[in-house]
């Protein structure tokens, strides 16, 4: 009985040692394999955000050079004091594909210097993936630590309503939703309540290199299902449910959140101005861009009515609720000669052309410092 026992127990313990093994083997050959096209290898898990990429790096995304923060953010760390112009916002804002000097944010930059004749710093902390919680997350532990003047705040109801909204964690085949914050507290008026869909996999996704590599490759083949699909043109995506006149339950939850956290960047901001920018997509703008997504919204939510501009609407109702003044880019978008001219054509995200017209646009409407 004893020596059965004892062979079993070598019996198991070797599959322990070749199961751990493999997992080693193999976490070590993704590390050093992996690290070649993940920049997100040097990540750090905060206890609060989801951080974006490398810190103090500077690596190739889409061919293109972006250089990353002591924070991990794509933006140039400044080494000369000065007040700063501080960014938030989300992908239109990162803008991996453009290069760094030529996105909106450096080129309001640019002009915010040469208005005011004096050295401005920018830090932009703009979370590709990511909605409003992340960014304004960043600028609480980030503000001690900069000169900020004033604050541009970058929306885009196409992505940050869905993504502040924990309802739709994995329901929008979404890069980052097991990583990304969430405020889940349903009063406005009280402090964010920060939650994650799934705290286990947010911790493997930082620190299992196979994990994270299984994790990215799923993702991708399935987001190119997706797209391949026509989506969300042709699906029953949530993202749809920006259009309803009446929104359902879920919905409201995330423009509670939102609200909430538009609160919570008030009163971090204490007395540092605050401009919101809605950046709209060409389905907010073009009737034809529009007739593609209407015709889902009709199928997927039949009955209901619904509105190309209420994403636009609902976020300055709920700035203006908040004192945040903002303003839509739709109105100069709309009056451009050739509206598809300042868009990418695949994933609707603006291009050079985009970037230097919006910088042109918000540049015209923010205060001078006096």
């Amino acid at each position: 009985m004893d020596h059965t026992y004892k062979k079993k127990k070598r019996f198991f313990l070797r599959i322990f040692i070749v199961i751990v093994s493999t997992y080693l083997l193999l976490e070590g050959l993704t590390y050093i394999f992996y690290n070649r096209y993940d920049a997100a290898i040097d990540w750090v898990l905060d206890k609060q955000l989801g951080h974006t990429g490398p810190k103090d790096k500077t690596v190739f995304v889409y061919g293109v050079e972006s250089t990353y923060d002591e924070w991990g953010y794509r933006t140039r760390s400044e080494k000369e004091k000065a007040s700063s112009l501080i960014v938030l916002g989300d992908s239109f804002t990162e803008a991996n594909d453009i290069p760094l000097e030529l996105t909106y944010q450096s080129l309001l930059r640019a002009k915010l210097e040469v208005r005011e004749q004096k050295k401005i710093n920018l830090v932009s902390l703009a979370s590709a993936d990511y909605g409003s919680v992340e960014p304004i997350l960043a600028f609480h532990n980030r503000k001690p630590s900069t000169d900020a003047k004033m604050i541009v705040l970058q929306f885009l109801g196409f992505n940050d309503y869905v993504n502040n909204n924990i309802v739709y964690a994995n329901k929008n085949e979404s890069w980052s939703d097991f990583v990304r914050p969430y405020n889940i507290e349903q009063d406005p008026l009280n402090s964010p309540k920060i939650e994650y869909s799934n705290p286990i996999l947010r911790y493997l996704l930082f620190y299992s290199s196979s994990f994270r590599a299984f994790y990215m490759g799923y993702t991708r083949l399935k987001w190119d299902k997706w797209m391949s699909e026509g989506a969300p043109h042709v699906s029953c995506s949530p993202v749809l449910q920006m259009f309803l006149k009446e929104p359902t339950e879920e919905w409201n939850r995330g423009l509670i959140a939102t609200e909430g956290m538009f609160r919570k960047l008030v009163l971090d901001a204490e007395n540092v101005p605050i401009v919101g920018v809605y950046f709209p997509v060409k389905e907010e703008i073009a009737l034809d861009d529009w007739k593609r997504i209407k015709d889902p919204i009709e199928r997927c939510f039949p009955g209901k009515e619904s509105d190309q501009l209420l994403g636009e609407k609902r976020f300055i109702e709920i700035a203006t609720k908040v004192g945040i003044p903002s303003f839509s880019l739709r109105h100069s978008f709309m009056r451009h000669e050739d509206l598809h001219s300042l868009y990418q054509e695949m994933g609707g995200h603006l291009n050079q052309k985009g970037h230097a017209f919006a910088a042109e646009k918000i540049f015209e409407v923010l205060p001078k410092s006096n």
